[in-house]
């Protein structure tokens, strides 16, 4: 890309500038399809879609509508765990940790859907919300467990070292 071109002749030159992204049609789109075909098989996919679009233009808000939307209407869909996830990380973000603890209990019900790496932030955003509002016993136990599934390699090791700092802090 330009920027990285620039970037190879050392910043000589004038800077590029980033293109804004519009995302109006791909929204149009969506939204049509959504309105056009309320009951097909592709409306969980096509609602997570949408939801990043949101994201990525930082309307979480319209994002997490969809999320609700998605696990209410389509319950069997492989989408609702990572809509469960990503509602979770809303509320955790929000921290409004009471509503993302149980978002999180709901997707470790579902973690064999998920990829390590999600189930990974799912328990680790759980014993830190459960620290956060004074539940330092759950807490520890929920850290323990994300420690022992490292050990074990069923999540990734990413957030070990910061579980050990906060399990000891917690008992």
């Amino acid at each position: 890309d330009a920027y990285q071109r620039w970037e190879d002749r050392d910043r000589k030159g004038k800077e590029p500038k980033a293109c804004k992204k519009n995302f109006a049609k791909a929204i149009m789109a969506f939204k049509t399809f959504l309105d056009e075909y309320p009951k097909n098989n592709s409306n969980p996919n096509v609602l997570m879609q949408l939801s990043f679009i949101y994201v990525t233009m930082l309307q979480e808000e319209r994002a997490f509508t969809l999320w609700e939307r998605l696990v209410t209407n389509f319950k069997g869909s492989a989408f609702v765990p990572k809509a469960r996830l990503r509602m979770g990380e809303f509320y955790y973000n929000n921290r409004k940790h009471k509503k993302a603890i149980e978002q999180y209990k709901i997707v470790l019900g579902l973690k064999s859907q998920l990829r390590p790496k999600e189930a990974a932030m799912a328990i680790y955003h759980l014993a830190e919300s459960q620290n956060n509002i004074g539940d330092y016993e759950e807490s520890a136990k929920t850290f323990y467990e994300y420690i022992t599934g490292s050990d074990e390699g069923r999540y990734p090791n990413d957030f070990r070292q910061e579980a050990l700092i906060y399990m000891t802090g917690t008992v």
